[in-house]
């Protein structure tokens, strides 16, 4: 078991945030256990009082905005680190239990046990969180909003389940997959739900564009999906989609319409990062991002 006293002793101890509702909407992009960048963002945005009134994330952004709608400081930062090698988590038993490479019954139940949330918290009336995911039928996102229901879990499940690597999920009737198949950033979402502030937590630089899909990606898509011909469609427009959206973010930025924070430089994290000490070293590259930067998103929020 890591010490997180000796081996990452900034790493804080988990507690409640207090303050006001910020109004505004933050947006959390995924990319795995790059998700750790966020960590620390959100982490040092609870420390100092800034609590969004909406919070919508996709796949490894819905779990962390997931930690951040508990006001829990510290929470997703240790799951990330002190359990990445739990088998539970990723490993031999979430294979078993989950039949993929992450295991959401860890994830979603054993952690709330782990690290219980006080009660009420995530009820907040005043309060919205949006898990996406990819419908795979349509092609198109779905925007699942939290309502009090223990159920819930299955939309954040299905908001950061990869091809491949995970079960398709099925809700409502839907068959669902990682949200990043069909948008990146819920930028699209917060415009038409009229949130004049928006806080865009991005875990590549903003400035991160995508290649286009290899003809022999797309090939083992329509083999594995052959049911779900407008999901291939939607992951071969991954690429276009995404780096219009990045130039959108770009745009926005410079205009003062979006604040958005990025690591300036790609994070050297795979996927499945195994490397604790790096997961732990970018969790500390997201708050000294956070920090230099917030005296910058206290005058945006405050025009």
């Amino acid at each position: 078991m890591i010490s997180p006293s000796n081996d990452y002793p900034q790493l804080p101890p988990i507690r409640t945030a207090k303050g006001e509702l910020t109004d505004c909407a933050l947006l959390l992009e995924g990319g795995s256990f790059r998700g750790i960048y966020s960590a620390g963002v959100c982490d040092v945005l609870m420390e100092n009082g800034i609590h969004p009134k909406a919070v919508a994330g996709v796949s490894a952004g819905a779990l962390c905005g997931w930690n951040m709608m508990a006001r829990q400081i510290g929470r997703f930062a240790r799951i990330c680190i002190l359990h990445r090698h739990d088998s539970r988590y990723s490993g031999w038993k979430a294979m078993t239990t989950d039949g993929g490479l992450v295991g959401f019954r860890f994830l979603l139940d054993t952690v709330e046990k782990l690290y219980p949330c006080p009660k009420g918290l995530r009820e907040d009336p005043e309060r919205r969180f949006v898990a996406v995911s990819t419908d795979c039928k349509t092609g198109e996102p779905v925007y699942a909003e939290y309502d009090g229901h223990s159920s819930f879990g299955k939309a954040i499940q299905a908001s950061a389940s990869l091809a491949f690597t995970s079960r398709v999920v099925r809700m409502d009737g839907r068959a669902l997959l990682d949200g990043g198949y069909s948008v990146s950033v819920p930028l699209e979402w917060a415009e038409k739900e009229g949130y004049k502030k928006k806080i865009v937590l991005l875990t590549r630089p903003v400035t991160a564009r995508k290649d286009p899909v290899s003809k022999q990606k797309m090939v083992s898509f329509h083999a594995a999906f052959p049911r779900y011909p407008a999901f291939c469609a939607a992951v071969e427009a991954v690429p276009e989609n995404y780096n219009r959206l990045r130039a959108e973010l770009e745009r926005q930025q410079d205009a003062g319409e979006a604040f958005v924070i990025a690591p300036a430089e790609e994070l050297p994290i795979s996927k499945m990062e195994g490397n604790t000490a790096k997961l732990y070293l970018y969790y500390l590259h997201g708050r000294r991002d956070a920090l230099r930067l917030l005296p910058a998103l206290r005058e945006y929020l405050a025009k």
